[in-house]
């Protein structure tokens, strides 16, 4: 018997891809893009151990943040596949953020 595959790009939700999206949204518009990218990418390969640690850590973080996103963002970048969504969803969040600033410039 195999084992059940993981979720995988196209097996994530439509409510959890608009999740990730306003998270990258939130980033972007607190220009955090940047140290955000560099902290998934560095972090990537430990990915299910660092869901784990936002697991544990859990009951201590609900007591100042209430709210089922932090349970939902740490069940979500246990696999790796929707790290890689977010972080797309970061760089595009970013790009937007960008050249909206460069248009209020003008």
């Amino acid at each position: 018997m195999s084992q059940p595959e993981a979720e995988t790009k196209d097996d994530l939700s439509s409510e959890d891809r608009a999740f990730l999206k306003d998270l990258a949204i939130w980033l972007a518009e607190r220009r955090m893009s940047t140290p955000a990218v560099l902290f998934l990418e560095s972090v990537k390969p430990l990915n299910f151990v660092g869901s784990q640690v936002l697991f544990f850590f859990e009951p201590m973080v609900k007591a100042l943040i209430h709210g089922k996103s932090y349970t939902r963002f740490a069940g979500l970048i246990e696999n790796r596949e929707n790290v890689e969504v977010f972080l797309e969803s970061i760089e595009a969040a970013d790009q937007e953020y960008r050249d909206r600033r460069k248009e209020e410039k003008k």
